[in-house]
């Protein structure tokens, strides 16, 4: 069965709520700002202050864009 990747609500990254998460090798962090979450990526195992930034990705506040974010943190959970 494949692995889901959980997003908080819409709400939460109105509110500004950085979130991070994994998925396989995959590392994120989501840190909504001025209308925009701004994604950061990276293998594991290790934190985000001791890792490498692999790849960046800006997604829209709304429904649509979290649909979009977690697309894309699907594709690179299987590309990490």
């Amino acid at each position: 069965m494949e692995q889901e990747i959980f997003l908080p609500t819409l709400s939460s990254m109105e509110h500004g709520n950085v979130w991070t998460g994994s998925r396989k090798n995959a590392r994120w962090r989501i840190v909504p700002a001025d209308g925009v979450m701004n994604v950061e990526v990276w293998p594991g195992p290790l934190c985000y202050e001791c890792s490498q930034v692999a790849d960046t990705a800006q997604f829209p506040v709304s429904e649509e864009g979290i649909d979009q974010l977690r697309s894309w943190l699907m594709q690179q959970s299987e590309r990490l």
